[in-house]
């Protein structure tokens, strides 16, 4: 069931398939951004501090 709706939705949208690869790995690199983002604050934090 869940298979035939798949197919018809791939037939109606063509670009699904890359659309839902795209936004996994847009999806990841974001999260992995926003770790490192908060990292870097906090390092910075640290370092504003002690000086």
């Amino acid at each position: 069931f869940l298979n035939d709706y798949i197919d018809y939705f791939h037939l109606q949208f063509p670009y699904y398939d890359f659309i839902t690869t795209h936004v996994w790995q847009i999806g990841v690199l974001s999260c992995c951004l926003s770790v490192f983002g908060l990292l870097l604050y906090i390092e910075l934090n640290k370092l504003l501090k002690c000086k």
